[in-house]
């Protein structure tokens, strides 16, 4: 379902991506990486991604 993560995106500018979690960066590459531990440690525009999932497949967008 992460795919529905950059979908939002594209069609939302000012998108806002909540994720509670361990960070940690890649020194050799300057990359950064997080670590979920639970489903309600990320929120995309404050709904959780099952949400999302769920509102892309009726069609309904309320954002």
């Amino acid at each position: 379902m992460f795919h529905l993560i950059n979908r939002f995106i594209k069609g939302n500018e000012n998108t806002i991506i909540v994720v509670v979690g361990e960070v940690k960066r890649n020194e050799i590459n300057n990359e950064f990486s997080v670590s979920v531990f639970d489903k309600l440690g990320l929120l995309i525009h404050g709904k959780r991604l099952e949400d999302l999932a769920r509102e892309y497949s009726l069609g309904h967008f309320n954002f």
